[in-house]
This record gives structure tokens, C-alpha cells and sequence, in this order.
């Protein structure tokens, strides 16, 4: 949990830093860095914590990682924006609804 702890603050530390460059930057995550292996419940805590230090308009682009990780990334994700996560940006432009993406090739 140390761990994740640490990759939190980590991520926090970027999200308060995004402002300074393009608004095109967007930050990413993969949930098993801040605990989903763990427990879905911390880890949506420490997404949160994560996305409440986000600059307004800034967005955050949570990876699927794997198959066996999807369902439980869908939870968080949808879990959270159901509880105003989504609510963050005043311009309208995050999406409440995560939309998962394909790798090329």
C-alpha cells in the first residue's frame, strides 16, 4: 500500500503542475499504480485525490491496462464520475463516460 501511496502523491504532484503546459496535456494513469490491485475502494480515493488537483479544464485519461484489470477500472472510473468527478471541468469538456480505447496495430 506504500506504494501506492507514493504514485499518489506522485500523481497528485503532476496534476498540480499540468497547468504550465499546453492545454493539449492530458494526464494518465493506470489504476494499478494507486492501488486497484489492492482495493477498488482506496484506489477510487486516491483517484479522486488525484483529479481534485487537477487545473479546471485539465483532464485525466485512465488506462484499461489489461483484461483481466477492465471490469474493476470501469467500476472506479465510472464510480467516481457518477460522484462528480466529471463535475470538475466547468467548461463542459471532460466526459462523464469512460470511453476505452483500442492500441493500434
Amino acid at each position: 500500500m506504500a506504494d501506492a501511496e507514493a504514485a499518489t502523491r506522485s500523481y497528485v504532484d503532476l496534476a498540480t503542475r499540468i497547468g504550465r503546459l499546453p492545454a493539449s496535456v492530458w494526464l494518465a494513469i493506470d489504476l494499478s499504480h494507486v492501488g486497484l490491485d489492492i482495493s477498488p475502494a482506496l484506489c477510487r480515493r486516491q483517484l479522486d485525490q488525484i483529479t481534485a488537483a487537477l487545473p479546471d479544464g485539465r483532464r485525466v485519461q485512465v488506462g484499461a491496462e489489461d483484461a483481466a484489470r477492465a471490469d474493476a477500472t470501469l467500476d472506479v472510473v465510472t464510480t467516481l464520475a457518477a460522484g462528480g468527478a466529471a463535475d470538475h471541468d466547468p467548461a463542459g469538456q471532460h466526459d462523464a463516460q469512460p470511453r476505452p480505447t483500442m492500441p493500434d496495430g
